[in-house]
Order: structure tokens, then sequence, then C-alpha cells
């Protein structure tokens, strides 16, 4: 009787332990089940975050430009020599003649002497009709001039370089003709023909409108032979230069008389009259 009274009781505690596990299913094991194949794999191979940079801070006002020379020099006008290789005075004696001067260095502003190199032709730019849809360029003035014009759909990539170009909006209809002599004649635009609107294009694609009033200028590099753009120009907006680059982004704000690009760092900068050299970094 007492081995029969053992076995029961044995039995009774038995189940009141299995009804107890059952009414908490959550309760913690003393036993934890080793992680899976997956989840390992998952954890060793998971990537960290991507940090992604902040946009540059650029200059909204004069008093956030770096100036690497102070505008000290009193000069009328700087232009890149056509040669697109150094900067030079560009002086005026009169109404009706306009000249070029000494070299001024690009990294003192100082003038360092006169030029001996040879640059070739002449100014041309890039114009366009926005009535015929007509593209193409012309020189300044009547003397020595010339224009072609071809239909926009004709432009492609071999037809300009990788440089920002400013484009001249005008009435080509307007054209005239100069005679050189009896053989020999050539076309040009006259001032009234220019709308005096600027628009700039990157590679033969117009990134802006014709929004713009005047052009500072763009800049190429020539090293050992080959042409590196710099793909910055100064351009004016109601009489105020500022730089642009060919995402159409503004560079350094819309604050100066006059900018030239010098590099991809910095540019001249004509500010109350008188030219520094300013930092573009």
């Amino acid at each position: 009787m007492k081995k029969l009274t053992s076995i029961i009781l044995v039995t009774a505690l038995l189940a009141m332990s299995a009804c107890s596990s059952d009414e908490n299913p959550g309760s913690p094991q003393e036993t934890t089940a080793a992680p899976s194949e997956s989840t390992t794999t998952v954890t060793e191979t998971s990537a960290a975050p991507e940090v992604t940079a902040p946009p540059p801070q650029r200059p909204t006002t004069i008093d956030d430009i770096s100036w690497l020379v102070p505008p000290t020099f009193d000069y009328r006008k700087l232009k890149i020599c056509p040669c697109g290789e150094v900067f030079r005075l560009y002086t005026e004696d009169s109404e009706e003649y306009e000249e070029w001067g000494d070299v001024v260095d690009e990294t003192t502003g100082e003038i360092i002497g006169e030029y001996d190199g040879g640059h070739g032709g002449g100014f041309s730019h890039w114009i366009y009709d926005p009535v015929l849809d007509l593209f193409g360029y012309t020189s300044e003035g009547e003397d020595g001039s010339y224009i072609e014009l071809y239909p926009f759909s004709e432009i492609n990539e071999h037809f300009m370089s990788n440089l920002i170009n400013a484009v001249y909006s005008v009435d080509s209809t307007m054209r005239e003709r100069y005679e050189w002599d009896d053989e020999w004649t050539s076309e040009w635009l006259p001032p009234e023909a220019y709308h005096k609107k600027i628009a700039l294009m990157y590679k033969c694609e117009f990134i802006t409108d014709f929004i713009f009033d005047d052009v500072g200028s763009g800049r190429r590099v020539i090293e050992d032979g080959r042409i590196t753009p710099i793909n910055l120009i100064g351009v004016s907006s109601d009489g105020k230069f500022g730089v642009i680059n060919e995402k159409a982004e503004t560079i350094i704000p819309f604050l100066f008389e006059d900018v030239l690009i010098i590099s991809e760092e910095s540019a001249f900068a004509k500010y109350n009259g008188k030219y520094g050299i300013i930092s573009m970094k």
C-alpha cells in the first residue's frame, strides 16, 4: 500500500509541474538555443550607415569673401589675353581707340612688364538667334569681322570646347557687309543687333536662360600643348559680377564690378573701383 501511495504522489507532482510550465510559456529557460547560422551571417555582414558630406559653405555677402590680395590696384580694366595665357591691362586713349597694356601677375596683382608673345586672331564670341534658331560665332566690330551661323540642331560636342561659354542673344537679320575690296567682303553684327542678354552653355547645352547682362571671363590652361578647361565663368546680373560653374551654381555671389577667373581656386575681382584677388576654395 505504501508503495502505491508513493507512485500516486510522484505522478501528481509531475502533473502539477507540467501545468505550471504551460501557464507561463514565455518564461526564461535554463538552456538557450544557439543563434541560427543565418542570424550570425547578417550580424557579420551588416554595413555601417553611409555618411553624407554636408554641402559646401559658399559666401553670400562681402564679409564672407576671402581676399588673397586686398583690392588696392587702381586699374581701369583687366582682361585676359586672347591667347588665354596672361592677364593684361586694357587702356582707353579715346572713345574710338582701345589697346592692350602691360601684363599683370596673377598671384600678386602687380604689373610685371610688357607682353612679348603672340596670340593670333582677335576677339570672337558665340551668338544665338532665338527667332531663327541659328547658332554660331562672330567677331567684334566691322574691320576684319566675320560671322558664321548654323541651325542649332547641327551643333554637336565637336563644335565647341568643354569650357563654359557665354552666348549672346542676337537678331541675325541685322547683319551688315564690310567691303575690303572688289573681290572680298565680310559680314558683321552692329551693336543694335544684340539683345543685351547672355546665357551660359556647357557641352552644347544651355544651362541658363538669357538672364545675364555682361561677361567677365572664363579661362583655359594650356600645358604641354594640351588645353585644360576651368569650368567657372564670371558673369554679371543687374550690373554686379559673380562666378557660375558648369552646373549653373553660384560659386561667388554677385557683389563685384568685374571678375576674371585665374584658376579653380582664385579670381581677380574689382570692388569699390579697385582690383584684388579672391579665394574660391
